[in-house]
């Protein structure tokens, strides 16, 4: 087999030309030996007896997967949770993202950067580095960052994909333009929105696509491509991928909207799920009849298929029947050279029925008051979208996949004013 290099949990195996890559807890023998290998084998604590002994040299893990799913497309690969996953669709899955690699320049042999959380898209995009022959990195979340920092250099990785708040934490630590890893060439960023500010800021280290998608569509549903003019390639997702067809309807009539008014997302292609496990009220919900996914996310189209993301059907405030969206409030608040991440939220109010409230987490060494934020909204924003409270903290909670937790903002302001009042 080659030599074992472990750092951090991780154990990289060297098969003659070929790379497997594995987290600690797979017994490798199983990767070398097993030529007809359920998915339980390698993500399950129990794994199955291994039932036949291959020349590993004349194979490599993505043909070794390829088999398997040609033998047995329908049979179940993955189960997580209520989410089930045949060989079928994570092949299709797994080479559509490969494809995907291959466009953000990703080649044979490359080292890829992966932050993901432990979900059954770590083992899509495990396969898809596979089956285009690249050197998956896994990023620890738990590392701090000057171990990641380290991580990137060390690896000599050529591409990262990984959520905002990765980025973000990264670039904002002062001795970054110093350590930074000068390999890096391409990216993609995903998992929550990208302020154009800050995917401004990605771009002036390495070239990264923004992509948009949902755990129930496969996960992508647009991407931006480098041919993209810079302000598409900032402000937008991009377009749909091939095969995938997006619409944005009304939130009430759920009739289609045309280009340049704020819908709901509607999702309708291969990689749209079929439902949810067992839970029959919440699919007929979230699938229309046609074979659309409501996905909850507001956006706007332009009329040649740009998406632009502007927030969350949920997160709308409704502040003296005025409908406003965080995101935009959000977005220029990031442009302020004193705030380091923005979240705005809705507090519940008796006059107008929700207050807008911005918590902000100021950069490093930064002051700056809250009626100069909001003074700074005011000269680009109407009077009735200024943040009528400003609250600052450390650091927002964040769930495991990087996204800010809304509702505990909002319960801790909403604390903190019935405290006061």
């Amino acid at each position: 087999m080659g030599r074992d290099a472990r750092t951090h949990s991780v154990a990289v195996y060297h098969c003659n030309d070929t790379v497997i890559q594995r987290r600690s807890a797979v017994n490798a023998s199983l990767v070398a030996r097993s030529s007809h290998w359920d998915a339980s084998c390698l993500f399950s604590k129990t794994p199955n007896v291994v039932r036949d002994v291959v020349d590993v040299a004349t194979h490599h893990l993505a043909a070794l997967f390829a088999e398997r799913a040609k033998a047995h497309p329908e049979r179940e690969f993955l189960v997580f949770g209520s989410r089930r996953m045949s060989y079928a669709q994570a092949e299709r899955e797994a080479l559509a993202l490969a494809d995907a690699f291959a466009g953000l320049g990703v080649q044979p042999g490359d080292r890829l950067a992966v932050d993901l959380p432990n979900w059954p898209e770590w083992v899509v995009t495990f396969l898809a580095a596979a089956y285009r022959g690249a050197v998956l990195v896994p990023l620890d979340p738990s590392l701090s960052l000057h171990e990641l920092k380290y991580q990137l250099r060390q690896a000599e990785v050529r591409a990262v994909h990984g959520v905002p708040t990765m980025f973000e934490l990264l670039m904002r630590d002062p001795s970054f333009e110093e350590q930074r890893p000068t390999t890096c060439r391409s990216g993609l960023v995903a998992g929550s929105p990208v302020s154009p500010e800050l995917a401004g800021r990605i771009r002036q280290w390495c070239d990264v696509q923004i992509a948009y998608g949902l755990t129930e569509t496969g996960p992508t549903v647009t991407i931006t491509r480098f041919g993209d003019a810079p302000e598409r390639r900032t402000h937008t997702v991009g377009r749909a991928v091939p095969g995938v067809e997006v619409r944005v309807v009304d939130l009430q009539s759920g009739a289609l909207h045309g280009p340049e008014a704020v819908g709901e997302v509607a999702v309708k292609g291969p990689n749209v799920m079929l439902g949810y496990y067992r839970m029959p009220g919440e699919t007929a919900r979230s699938l229309t009849p046609e074979g659309f996914f409501l996905t909850g996310d507001l956006a706007i189209v332009d009329d040649e298929g740009y998406v632009r993301i502007v927030g969350r059907r949920n997160e709308v405030i409704i502040r003296g029947g005025y409908k406003i969206y965080p995101r935009e409030l959000e977005d220029l608040l990031r442009t302020h050279p004193a705030v380091g991440d923005a979240c705005v939220v809705g507090i519940p109010n008796e006059t107008l029925g929700e207050l807008i409230c911005a918590c902000v987490v100021a950069t490093e060494g930064s002051i700056v008051t809250g009626d100069e934020l909001k003074e700074f909204c005011r000269e680009s924003v109407a009077d009735n979208k200024v943040p009528d409270l400003v609250r600052f903290f450390d650091a927002f909670p964040l769930t495991g996949s990087g996204k800010v937790k809304r509702r505990e903002l909002t319960q801790v302001v909403g604390l903190e004013l019935s405290a006061t009042t």
